[in-house]
């Protein structure tokens, strides 16, 4: 049957008519060592009565794994749905392989969808390990944390509240003692020689 496209305009369709899952869709292309790239693309269940979860491993290999990723979408009735998709990996060889597997538990009235998929290079560093969100109490310490890959040298700014905190130019960044006054938004900016 036709599918309805997200915003592409070649539909991969993976499980169709309640078959076992264990489809493979990959795909080699030409990287740059040390770059950093975005990989986005749509992915979808289409389903009649139906509200099984269908799950995609997602697999970047260059001279060593990039990224390994287990996401999932859950039909929701009848009708097809899409969500975006945004992950980040740092090229280590001049060829990297993209591979989708259909890891689904079940498939039965359900259909997986990939749409729309993109590779494009980064104009700055990528970051790898994203700080996570600390709750303490009043009067301990509270760290964050940053890991990124890029071109040339690293630099970090940290911000609260969109605000540069003076000195907070590392990886990481600590409060030995917070306060009430220090509840807010933390987040931090990575440059390197290609931008931020």
């Amino acid at each position: 049957p036709p599918y309805p496209a997200d915003d592409g305009q070649k539909i991969v369709v993976f499980n169709s008519q309640n078959k076992t899952p264990n489809a493979v869709l990959s795909q080699s292309f030409t990287t740059v060592p040390n770059q950093g790239y975005t990989l986005t693309f749509a992915q979808g269940a289409t389903a009649w009565q139906s509200n099984l979860e269908q799950r995609l491993q997602v697999d970047v290999q260059g001279n060593t794994p990039r990224l390994s990723q287990a996401l999932s979408v859950f039909a929701q009735g009848t009708g097809t749905w899409y969500t975006a998709r945004t992950l980040s990996f740092v090229a280590d060889s001049s060829t990297t392989t993209l591979t989708f597997t259909d890891t689904s538990p079940a498939t039965t009235n359900t259909d997986m969808l990939l749409d729309n998929v993109k590779v494009v290079p980064v104009t700055g560093p990528v970051i790898t390990s994203q700080p996570q969100s600390v709750t303490v109490q009043e009067g301990h310490q509270a760290s964050f944390s940053v890991t990124a890959n890029g071109q040339g040298t690293l630099t970090y700014q940290w911000r609260y509240n969109g605000n540069p905190i003076p000195s907070a130019t590392a990886d990481t960044y600590t409060i030995a003692s917070v306060q009430n006054a220090d509840a807010g938004d933390y987040d931090v900016v990575v440059t390197d020689d290609n931008g931020n």
